[in-house]
């Protein structure tokens, strides 16, 4: 299996100073928004920590980058599980469900945020758990 900074920079096209991320990495960042968003809000916490956890495993991921998944996060209709169903790598899986536990935590854990990870767990399975 390919490690993520090797996915991300194969899934990344330069085009005229804009990127196209992956859509199995697009999707990870879909999926920590749905889970920190299932009180209602994504607060800013929320997304400093995702920010900063993404960059960390992905130094060449921009705050442009960023804020453009957010912002299709924000005008889709697609659910919860419409993302996880896009992430078929274990590795990512596994990245996706920290990325969006240590996000969610940074502003308490809502009840509602825990139910969305054991949602995350249970369709996933045991292997990312």
């Amino acid at each position: 299996m390919m490690n993520y900074e090797a996915m991300l920079l194969i899934s990344k096209i330069h085009n005229g100073g804009s990127s196209l991320l992956s859509d199995e990495v697009k999707a990870c960042v879909h999926i920590s928004a749905c889970v920190c968003g299932r009180d209602g809000i994504i607060s800013e916490a929320e997304e400093h920590e995702m920010l900063r956890i993404i960059q960390t495993k992905f130094p060449q991921f921009s705050i442009e980058d960023f804020e453009e998944i957010i912002s299709d996060f924000f005008n889709s209709d697609d659910q919860l599980e419409d993302y996880l169903s896009k992430v078929v790598d274990l590795n990512l899986r596994e990245f996706a469900l920290s990325l969006s536990e240590k996000s969610a935590s940074q502003d308490g854990l809502d009840p509602r945020e825990n139910l969305a990870l054991m949602k995350v767990k249970s369709l996933w399975g045991s292997g990312c758990e």
